[in-house]
């Protein structure tokens, strides 16, 4: 009996510290995505400068500096534009749940949340791709998703596409 309860002891205790991990990487990265969203020009450019060679160096204005502006410079620019804050979301909210021994519930959570982060991109590509929009809200996945899509259905087909999903 005693082997039995220091082994459920220390798997609460793995529980406790895995969801106190998930939730302050969650809300290191949601502090990130939404400090970019602020300063997004200046954190890319401080991204892409190649210090070795302009002898320039620019500063991160990202809350949480460096790491931050990379972390979401991934999540935004690189993948899902500016639905790409539900990643951070949806891992705090993990992090958080486990943290306080509740009840996950993935199966409605995770699929609505994969869902609206692709349909969200895919609709921020298509406005970006038909109006031009400067910064790039959808992403480089919505982007060329919404051109292939486009490509492959037309402007009309990939419009019914999107509304479906909203609808969905």
């Amino acid at each position: 009996p005693n082997g039995k309860a220091v082994v459920a002891s220390s798997n609460d205790n793995l529980l406790w510290m895995s969801g106190f991990v998930l939730l302050a990487v969650g809300l290191f990265a949601t502090v990130s995505v939404l400090s970019h969203f602020l300063n997004w020009s200046s954190d890319v450019a401080a991204i892409q400068n190649d210090e070795s060679v302009s002898g320039v160096v620019i500063p991160y204005e990202n809350i949480c500096s460096g790491m931050g502006a990379r972390v979401a410079y991934w999540m935004v620019d690189c993948s899902f534009g500016v639905f790409g804050v539900i990643i951070p979301i949806v891992i705090t909210i993990l992090g958080w749940r486990i943290f306080r021994k509740k009840s996950l519930h993935l199966n409605h959570f995770a699929l609505s949340a994969a869902l609206l982060l692709i349909i969200g991109s895919l609709t921020m590509g298509l406005i970006a791709n038909k109006w031009g929009v400067r910064y790039d809200i959808g992403g480089e996945l919505g982007q060329a998703c919404a051109k292939d899509l486009s490509d492959l259905l037309g402007g009309f087909g990939a419009l019914l596409v999107v509304v479906t999903g909203w609808i969905l």
